[in-house]
């Protein structure tokens, strides 16, 4: 693959991925109580432990969507990506399992869709496009790049 093409296919998946977390960030913190109530109703964590992690979440995937959009610590905002994706397929995956009719609340409320296969698998779509930009990181179009270049002077 030449450099250019590597580039292309990094920033695209860049900003698709920052994109999604960005937008589901901001969604949830807008609609925060609706976002904790629907956390807490899936009754994966326990009761004590919902409220901290549905006011942790979206701040996480805000900072880590615009990491990935500017390319600012690239290789960590996808390590984080992934890692954020490896943990809504556990929740996604337990709520499947457990038959529980369950919507997610990716995007905020009246953007609902149910957690089935096809949710899954677009989840896993994402982790392996997290994977390939953390694999093709450094290829110069990303504020990483600018920020080390040496100084003229």
């Amino acid at each position: 693959m030449s450099l250019r093409l590597r580039a292309l296919v990094v920033l695209a998946l860049r900003l698709i991925l920052g994109g999604i977390l960005l937008q589901a960030g901001l969604a949830k913190l807008i609609h925060h109580l609706w976002w904790r109530d629907l956390v807490g109703n899936m009754h994966i964590l326990p009761p004590g432990l919902a409220g901290p992690a549905s006011a942790m979440l979206p701040g996480i995937e805000v900072v880590v969507g615009l990491c990935l959009i500017l390319g600012l610590r690239e290789r960590s905002a996808a390590w984080m990506t992934f890692a954020l994706h490896v943990l809504f397929g556990g929740v996604m995956l337990a709520l499947i399992l457990r038959d529980a009719p369950q919507y997610c609340g990716c995007f905020g409320p009246g953007r609902e869709y149910p957690v089935d296969g096809w949710h899954l698998t677009a989840n896993l779509v994402q982790m392996v496009a997290a994977l390939i930009v953390l694999r093709l990181a450094g290829s110069g179009l990303a504020l990483d790049a600018f920020l080390r270049r040496p100084s003229r002077g």
